[in-house]
């Protein structure tokens, strides 16, 4: 979330092995895409209160069943906030051992023994 003493700015990279890509994923712990990536610039250091905040509370594998908030009392601020910057997470679930990508019935990738995704092979009508 960037407030209106920050700004996103786009970061266009010279190739995989620009520098700036070690530096970034160093900060985040995540890979990023190779060719550009957004970081937030601070235009008011020294600010009393934080001008920007990076959330990360995605809902994959490792968070599912996990709390997602603040306990009582707790806030987190940014002043004069203007902007949200999303990046979802998609999960490729294409068993490419069982099926082409050219039109074959979808099969499912391997799930996990306590997986509530059902079964390869049960028909449609069982999980509406």
């Amino acid at each position: 979330m960037v407030g209106k003493k920050s700004r996103l700015e786009r970061i266009v990279f010279d190739g995989p092995d620009d520098p700036r890509i070690a530096e970034i994923e160093a900060k985040t712990g995540h890979g990023i895409p190779h060719h550009a990536h957004y970081v937030v610039r601070d235009l008011a250091p020294g600010n009393a209160l934080p001008t920007s905040a990076g959330f990360s509370a995605g809902n994959g594998g490792e968070y599912r069943m996990s709390f997602h908030g603040y306990a009582p009392g707790f806030v987190q601020v940014i002043e004069s906030p203007t902007q949200f910057q999303i990046t979802p997470m998609q999960i490729d679930t294409w068993n490419r051992d069982e099926m082409n990508l050219t039109g074959s019935k979808f099969v499912q990738g391997p799930v996990p023994r306590n997986s509530w995704s059902p079964p390869t092979g049960t028909p449609q009508s069982l999980y509406r």
